[in-house]
């Protein structure tokens, strides 16, 4: 067998000599073309150097400090002075310290933005009283506000509410809140959750539900919708509402659009419903006829419809059937 006898020709060596490897597999390795190698360790080298970047990076992750956006903490605090605080529950909300490190807050840990603000009301504290100021609009990564069980006093939730586009989920059950349902609503096309039970709001229309393609629990119990006409055609139109209360609400039978009864929500998301407590009678079989079939749940106690049922809706398959 030839050995090759170049210089820089690769060796294999063992305890006893060195010698040289045969030409055949020299001129094997030749054929690997030498833009490949290049390219192939550069892409190695990227990806090593991205991997030790990432641990590096990754390893430090829980100590980065984000401070709470200037203008972020600027609303809070106008937020704040609209506020009467007789318990104090807002002590840590000094202009002196992070406004991420408040009590209800919480903010994102890349940007330091505001996401969630829960001002809920719990046990033997004292509520928080006074007015709602425009200054919450300012809080545009909002994902989640609640202000349950508080006591403002009539006070109306900010027309403005419509420009926080990014909210998920609002609650403000049982908070006194008073007015009129403020149409901005509509804007909110990433609200899921929307609660609203007995706070003294007034509803002209449900409209405005037709514009929240992403709402899927709607709570309005105890909110007054005498006025409303035509609700069952806005309901119908949000395709993926699956739980509807409208308990206690004064609806109207006969506010009713004929065009309602088709029902033109996706066969199946909605699964609950509940319309107890109002005046509803015989007119509203042909929506609830359209609406059953797909229903798990169907509360209908306290109204007009006693004599009717059950043979008047295709019933046997609600698990949570109830008219009285």
């Amino acid at each position: 067998m030839v050995n090759c006898l170049l210089i820089n020709g690769p060796r294999i060596i063992n305890s006893k000599s060195t010698r040289r490897l045969p030409c055949s597999y020299y001129i094997q390795m030749k054929r690997i073309p030498s833009k490949f190698i290049i390219m192939f360790s550069s892409k190695f080298n990227f990806l090593w150097l991205v991997g030790v970047l990432y641990l590096f990076w990754c390893a430090g992750c829980s100590n980065i400090n984000i401070s709470c956006a200037v203008t972020d903490k600027e609303a809070l605090l106008k937020l704040k002075d609209g506020f009467v605080d007789g318990g104090d529950r807002l002590s840590t909300w000094k202009s002196e310290a992070d406004c991420c490190e408040w009590s209800g807050v919480l903010c994102s840990n890349l940007t330091g933005h505001v996401i969630k603000l829960d001002l809920v009301h719990y046990g033997d504290s004292e509520e928080l009283r006074g007015n709602i100021d425009s200054s919450l609009c300012d809080l545009q990564h909002l994902t989640y506000l609640n202000l349950d069980f508080n006591n403002f006093e009539g006070s109306k939730i900010p027309e403005c509410i419509g420009s926080l586009g990014q909210l998920r989920e609002l609650s403000a059950s049982g908070a006194s809140i008073g007015g009129t349902i403020p149409r901005g609503l509509q804007n909110l096309s990433s609200l899921e959750y929307l609660d609203l039970r007995s706070t003294g709001l007034i509803a002209k229309d449900l409209e405005w539900i037709s514009h929240l393609s992403s709402l899927r629990s709607l709570n309005l119990s105890g909110v007054n919708l005498s006025q409303a006409v035509d609700w069952q055609s806005s309901l119908s139109k949000a395709p993926h509402l699956s739980e509807i209360n409208l308990d206690d609400c004064a609806l109207i039978s006969h506010h009713v659009n004929p065009a309602s009864f088709v029902y033109t929500n996706s066969s199946t998301s909605l699964k609950v419903l509940s319309l107890a407590g109002n005046n509803l009678d015989s007119s509203i079989l042909p929506w609830l006829s359209n609406v059953s079939n797909v229903l798990t749940e169907l509360h209908l106690q306290d109204n007009a419809l006693e004599h009717i049922f059950p043979n008047a809706l295709n019933i046997n398959s609600l698990q949570g059937f109830q008219i009285n």
